[in-house]
């Protein structure tokens, strides 16, 4: 898997999603930070994959911040 490491990527996942799905974003992570890629990793308590959309949608939101911070 080749990675741009110039690009930021900051990885979410919900702390409701099954422990496979929460592995599968943890690994991806270590694997973006072992490769020195900008970014980082939030596990947002009691989210799943559906609700977790509420953190884009709400200004006080996880993922809305986060963008918002990449792009001001």
């Amino acid at each position: 898997l080749q990675q741009n490491a110039s690009k930021p990527l900051d990885i979410f996942v919900g702390g409701a999603e099954l422990p496979q799905m929460q592995k599968q974003s943890i690994d991806f992570s270590a694997y973006r930070k072992s490769t020195n890629a900008e970014g980082v990793f939030k596990n947002i308590p009691e989210r799943n994959h559906y609700t977790i959309l509420d953190e884009l949608m709400d200004k006080n939101g996880e993922i809305f911040k986060s963008i918002k911070s990449r792009l001001i």
